[in-house]
């Protein structure tokens, strides 16, 4: 072995041993070296990558500019530096800190690129999520106030209510034109308490969503799990989407399995799993002859249990998937997606021990809540995966 190529072996040696992603390119921007680490962040395999281009890397993300100040810096002979956002084999993305260094020969010119990526993927979430947990506090604090206020004074409205009842009973039961709020008299009597009933579960509503983005952010032990059957908050989530699904003509049909299990945790939380998927469902189902599906059952001899929510719609586009579950992202931007629907409602699935996937299914999308029975007890790696 000459002394080159022992130099040769040991920088390749070194370069394995850095956290950092490495390849090395030729001046044409063929890679020519990956290290070890560029096949853990990336997904590649060096001999998949050596005699292709950093091209196979490139996530959308960047505009044309982007590139030109990238090569217009490197082939001057500077190092650029800068973040990145770039596509794994499998088709999901990373942010990385990166720097490109030119070498030059002997004559002076540049012949290779050393590019190092270091993996910001997890710290950039984290900044989101702390960012998010300022937003949602405050937005809490401000909701919460005049929630407060209206779910201290709907006692004395229903109160109000009872007590005025005989009274205008006396008044207006005798006469067949009596009317209240526009309404007759006999429909008004019967819709007032259910109005008044309906306030209070979109206050309850309101709050319980406020709570549910504060533990987003920063969860929260304050309140101990119970023991609960899913009817309780797949009711309350139908009731509460079906005028959404009236208004836009979509069929809801539900297929629930007698047979389920018993779970353990929080039922508003799930309550609030099961509105967001409906939401989103009903949004995107076909515009004509709309429909959405829930389906729930047993799974693994009645360990699990497995819920699935499909609509008719145009289904999700491949490119978009992995991208799902992201804070902030948002396929209906300007139409009321905030872009945190799916992200709360994943984080609240696997603090029930459970998780929430995208699955296969032909025609529309399919979400699939899994969620352990309550007495059993699991590790996250033991979770079945979708089987949609």
């Amino acid at each position: 072995m000459t002394p080159a190529e022992a130099s040769r072996r040991a920088l390749a040696a070194a370069f394995d041993q850095v956290a950092e992603a490495i390849f090395v390119t030729d001046a044409e921007g063929r890679i020519v070296f990956a290290n070890e680490a560029f096949e853990r962040v990336t997904g590649f395999p060096a001999a998949e990558a050596v005699g292709c281009t950093p091209r196979l890397l490139r996530s959308g993300r960047h505009d044309d500019a982007f590139y030109r100040n990238l090569w217009g810096t490197i082939l001057a002979g500077e190092v650029w530096r800068g973040s990145v956002v770039n596509r794994r084999r499998d088709g999901s993305l990373y942010e990385a800190e990166a720097s490109i260094t030119p070498l030059r020969d002997s004559r002076g010119e540049v012949h290779q690129f050393v590019a190092v990526q270091r993996d910001v993927t997890a710290l950039r979430q984290a900044q989101r999520l702390e960012a998010l947990g300022l937003v949602v506090a405050s937005m809490a604090h401000e909701l919460n106030n005049p929630l407060s206020t209206l779910i201290m004074n709907l006692p004395l409205l229903e109160e109000l209510w009872t007590d005025a009842l005989p009274l205008l009973d006396a008044a207006l039961a005798e006469d067949p034109e009596a009317r209240l709020a526009r309404l007759p008299w006999p429909v008004a009597r019967e819709s007032i308490p259910n109005l008044l009933a309906g306030v209070r579960r979109s206050a309850e509503r309101l709050r319980s969503i406020a709570a549910g983005l504060k533990n987003f952010a920063r969860p929260s032990e304050d309140r101990a799990p119970r023991r609960f059957l899913l009817d309780q908050p797949l009711r309350g989530a139908l009731e509460l989407t079906e005028p959404h699904a009236r208004e836009t003509g979509v069929r809801v049909e539900v297929h629930v399995d007698p047979e389920l299990p018993e779970l353990s945790g929080h039922p508003d939380r799930i309550e609030q799993v099961l509105v967001n998927l409906l939401l989103n469902a009903i949004s995107f189902a076909s515009a004509e002859e709309g429909r959405v599906e829930v389906r729930a059952a047993s799974l693994g001899g009645g360990d699990w249990l497995d819920l699935r929510v499909l609509d008719n719609g145009p289904g999700v586009a491949p490119d978009l998937r992995h991208r799902l579950f992201e804070p902030f992202f948002t396929t209906r931007a300007g139409r009321g997606g905030t872009g945190l629907g799916l992200a709360i409602s994943r984080r609240i699935a696997r603090e029930h021990g459970g998780d929430l996937s995208l699955c296969a299914a032909p025609g529309g999308a399919c979400f699939q809540l899994i969620l352990p029975a309550a007495d059993l007890e699991v590790e996250a790696c033991e979770r079945p995966g979708p089987v949609c």
